[in-house]
Protein backbone atom coordinates (compact mmCIF):
# COMPACT_ATOMS: atom_id res chain seq x y z
CA UNK A 1 0.00 0.00 0.00
CA UNK A 2 1.20 3.01 -0.88
CA UNK A 3 2.70 5.30 2.23
CA UNK A 4 0.67 8.80 2.52
CA UNK A 5 3.50 11.98 2.22
CA UNK A 6 3.35 14.04 5.29
CA UNK A 7 0.91 15.02 7.67
CA UNK A 8 -3.11 14.77 6.22
CA UNK A 9 -5.26 15.45 9.07
CA UNK A 10 -6.44 18.83 10.91
CA UNK A 11 -7.99 17.17 14.23
CA UNK A 12 -10.90 18.70 16.23
CA UNK A 13 -11.64 18.29 19.72
CA UNK A 14 -14.92 20.17 20.84
CA UNK A 15 -14.68 20.79 24.57
CA UNK A 16 -17.10 22.91 26.25
CA UNK A 17 -17.11 23.87 29.58
CA UNK A 18 -20.89 24.18 30.82
CA UNK A 19 -21.62 19.87 30.76
CA UNK A 20 -24.97 19.68 32.20
CA UNK A 21 -24.66 16.51 33.40
CA UNK A 22 -20.78 17.13 34.91
CA UNK A 23 -19.83 20.35 34.78
CA UNK A 24 -16.23 21.14 33.58
CA UNK A 25 -15.73 17.04 33.20
CA UNK A 26 -13.14 18.17 30.08
CA UNK A 27 -10.85 19.23 32.78
CA UNK A 28 -11.72 15.52 34.44
CA UNK A 29 -8.48 13.57 35.12
CA UNK A 30 -7.71 9.73 33.99
CA UNK A 31 -4.59 8.35 35.30
CA UNK A 32 -3.57 11.65 36.11
CA UNK A 33 -4.16 13.28 32.76
CA UNK A 34 -7.01 15.49 32.07
CA UNK A 35 -9.35 14.03 28.93
CA UNK A 36 -8.54 17.01 26.73
CA UNK A 37 -4.77 16.81 27.68
CA UNK A 38 -5.34 12.84 26.71
CA UNK A 39 -7.33 13.45 23.17
CA UNK A 40 -4.71 16.67 22.11
CA UNK A 41 -2.29 13.77 23.29
CA UNK A 42 -2.91 10.92 21.63
CA UNK A 43 -4.13 13.05 18.40
CA UNK A 44 -0.67 15.32 18.57
CA UNK A 45 0.99 11.83 18.74
CA UNK A 46 -0.40 10.80 15.05
CA UNK A 47 2.17 10.87 12.93
CA UNK A 48 -0.41 11.66 9.80
CA UNK A 49 -2.09 14.74 12.17
CA UNK A 50 -0.29 18.00 11.40
CA UNK A 51 -2.36 20.32 13.87
CA UNK A 52 -4.90 19.74 16.79
CA UNK A 53 -7.33 22.61 17.52
CA UNK A 54 -9.70 22.61 20.34
CA UNK A 55 -12.73 24.53 20.17
CA UNK A 56 -13.96 25.40 23.84
CA UNK A 57 -16.12 28.37 25.34
CA UNK A 58 -13.76 27.85 28.75
CA UNK A 59 -10.68 29.80 29.75
CA UNK A 60 -9.61 26.84 31.72
CA UNK A 61 -10.16 24.32 29.32
CA UNK A 62 -8.13 26.45 26.85
CA UNK A 63 -5.42 26.51 28.94
CA UNK A 64 -5.20 23.53 29.28
CA UNK A 65 -5.42 22.46 25.65
CA UNK A 66 -2.33 24.85 24.94
CA UNK A 67 -0.53 23.47 27.60
CA UNK A 68 -0.41 20.02 25.72
CA UNK A 69 0.39 21.35 22.01
CA UNK A 70 -2.97 22.50 20.70
CA UNK A 71 -3.95 25.49 18.79
CA UNK A 72 -7.47 26.73 20.41
CA UNK A 73 -10.47 28.45 18.97
CA UNK A 74 -12.60 30.06 21.56
CA UNK A 75 -16.20 28.55 20.88
CA UNK A 76 -18.78 32.20 20.86
CA UNK A 77 -21.77 31.75 23.19
CA UNK A 78 -24.23 30.61 20.47
CA UNK A 79 -23.06 27.13 19.54
CA UNK A 80 -21.76 26.66 23.38
CA UNK A 81 -25.01 25.51 25.11
CA UNK A 82 -26.22 22.54 26.24
CA UNK A 83 -28.43 21.84 22.70
CA UNK A 84 -24.91 22.91 20.73
CA UNK A 85 -23.81 20.02 18.38
CA UNK A 86 -20.29 18.66 17.92
CA UNK A 87 -20.57 19.19 14.25
CA UNK A 88 -21.52 23.09 14.63
CA UNK A 89 -18.22 23.10 16.90
CA UNK A 90 -16.51 21.60 14.45
CA UNK A 91 -17.91 23.97 11.08
CA UNK A 92 -17.02 26.67 13.06
CA UNK A 93 -13.12 25.82 13.70
CA UNK A 94 -12.77 25.07 10.14
CA UNK A 95 -14.85 28.23 9.32
CA UNK A 96 -12.08 30.25 11.58
CA UNK A 97 -9.05 28.37 10.20
CA UNK A 98 -10.32 29.04 6.47
CA UNK A 99 -9.94 32.86 7.50
CA UNK A 100 -6.75 32.30 9.15
CA UNK A 101 -7.20 32.54 12.50
CA UNK A 102 -6.51 29.81 15.40
CA UNK A 103 -2.58 30.05 14.47
CA UNK A 104 -2.89 27.82 10.94
CA UNK A 105 -2.47 29.96 7.77
CA UNK A 106 -5.09 28.75 5.30
CA UNK A 107 -2.84 27.14 2.67
CA UNK A 108 -1.93 24.65 4.74
CA UNK A 109 -5.38 23.20 5.83
CA UNK A 110 -4.55 19.56 5.33
CA UNK A 111 -6.91 17.11 3.21
CA UNK A 112 -8.54 15.18 6.27
CA UNK A 113 -10.03 16.17 9.31
CA UNK A 114 -11.31 14.27 12.42
CA UNK A 115 -13.46 15.03 15.12
CA UNK A 116 -11.93 13.27 18.40
CA UNK A 117 -14.28 13.38 21.66
CA UNK A 118 -12.82 14.08 24.84
CA UNK A 119 -15.19 11.58 26.24
CA UNK A 120 -12.40 8.76 24.48
CA UNK A 121 -9.83 8.92 26.62
CA UNK A 122 -8.65 5.79 25.40
CA UNK A 123 -7.92 6.58 21.75
CA UNK A 124 -4.77 4.77 20.38
CA UNK A 125 -2.75 6.70 18.05
CA UNK A 126 -1.66 4.23 16.23
CA UNK A 127 -5.33 3.49 15.00
CA UNK A 128 -5.86 6.88 14.52
CA UNK A 129 -2.99 7.38 12.13
CA UNK A 130 -4.79 4.27 10.15
CA UNK A 131 -7.52 5.76 9.96
CA UNK A 132 -6.44 8.93 8.96
CA UNK A 133 -4.19 7.26 6.09
CA UNK A 134 -7.14 5.20 5.60
CA UNK A 135 -8.91 8.35 4.26
CA UNK A 136 -6.36 10.04 2.54
CA UNK A 137 -5.66 7.56 0.54
CA UNK A 138 -9.08 6.84 -0.63
CA UNK A 139 -9.35 3.22 0.66
CA UNK A 140 -13.08 2.50 1.93
CA UNK A 141 -11.89 -0.21 4.79
CA UNK A 142 -9.68 -0.35 7.16
CA UNK A 143 -8.84 -3.03 10.05
CA UNK A 144 -6.34 -2.42 13.30
CA UNK A 145 -4.55 -5.09 14.65
CA UNK A 146 -5.06 -3.27 18.13
CA UNK A 147 -8.46 -3.80 18.17
CA UNK A 148 -9.05 -7.41 17.51
CA UNK A 149 -10.24 -8.98 20.45
CA UNK A 150 -10.58 -12.97 21.60
CA UNK A 151 -14.22 -13.82 22.31
CA UNK A 152 -15.21 -16.44 24.68
CA UNK A 153 -15.11 -19.00 22.48
CA UNK A 154 -11.78 -18.43 21.07
CA UNK A 155 -12.41 -16.78 17.78
CA UNK A 156 -11.39 -13.00 17.14
CA UNK A 157 -13.61 -10.34 16.50
CA UNK A 158 -12.76 -7.04 15.42
CA UNK A 159 -13.95 -3.29 16.91
CA UNK A 160 -15.83 -1.56 14.33
CA UNK A 161 -15.24 2.12 13.54
CA UNK A 162 -16.56 4.66 11.14
CA UNK A 163 -15.12 7.36 8.77
CA UNK A 164 -15.98 10.12 7.07
CA UNK A 165 -14.63 10.70 3.28
CA UNK A 166 -15.43 14.13 2.00
CA UNK A 167 -15.14 13.98 -1.82
CA UNK A 168 -15.94 17.37 -3.26
CA UNK A 169 -19.18 18.84 -1.97
CA UNK A 170 -20.66 15.41 0.04
CA UNK A 171 -19.67 13.36 2.87
CA UNK A 172 -19.93 9.98 2.43
CA UNK A 173 -19.33 8.04 5.94
CA UNK A 174 -17.82 4.89 5.51
CA UNK A 175 -17.40 2.22 8.26
CA UNK A 176 -14.07 0.13 8.25
CA UNK A 177 -14.50 -3.96 8.32
CA UNK A 178 -14.77 -5.98 5.57
CA UNK A 179 -18.47 -6.26 5.52
CA UNK A 180 -19.80 -3.17 5.04
CA UNK A 181 -18.36 0.13 2.74
CA UNK A 182 -21.33 2.39 3.39
CA UNK A 183 -22.29 4.80 1.01
CA UNK A 184 -20.65 4.24 -2.81
CA UNK A 185 -18.43 7.65 -3.38
CA UNK A 186 -20.77 9.94 -6.14
CA UNK A 187 -19.24 9.45 -9.47
CA UNK A 188 -16.48 12.33 -10.33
Amino acid sequence: MPEAAGPSAIVIIPARGGSQGVPLKNLARVDGITLVGRAVQAASAAPSVATVVVSTDHDEIAAEARSHGARVVVRPAEIAGGTASSESALLHVLERVEAGDGGLPPQEIPPVTVLVQCTSPFIDPADLDAAVRTVAEGRRTWSSPSRRRTTSSGGSTTAWRALWATPPSTANGVRSGPRTTGRPAPST
